[in-house]
């Protein structure tokens, strides 16, 4: 868990307050590379169910591909998935174990 200049606890490496200031720039934590904005697709769990969300934004690494989502992001996600939501399309998945 890292902590950004406010104080406030981040367990994804990047301060909330400077992404929501839409300060871009900031490093990978994984690699310590500069992260862009960007729209991607991201799979979500919610509630016990997988779901495929697109046009999700992020910061992304430009080196190691490394995604970091806002936390009013990632609530806007849940909120959605909680209510009536349109579906573009119907997946099946398989599961193996090795």
């Amino acid at each position: 868990m890292m902590r950004c200049g406010k104080g406030s606890a981040t367990a994804i490496g990047i301060c909330h307050h400077r992404l929501r200031e839409g300060l871009i720039g900031v490093n990978c934590e994984s690699c310590n590379s500069e992260t862009r904005p960007n729209k991607v697709r991201k799979q979500h769990w919610h509630q016990g169910k997988r779901y495929i969300v697109e046009n999700v934004d992020a910061e992304v690494c430009t080196e190691c591909g490394e995604r970091y989502y806002h936390a009013t992001t990632l609530d806007a996600i849940d909120k959605l998935l909680a209510g009536d939501h349109a579906v573009k399309e119907v997946l099946s998945v398989e599961v193996v174990c090795v």
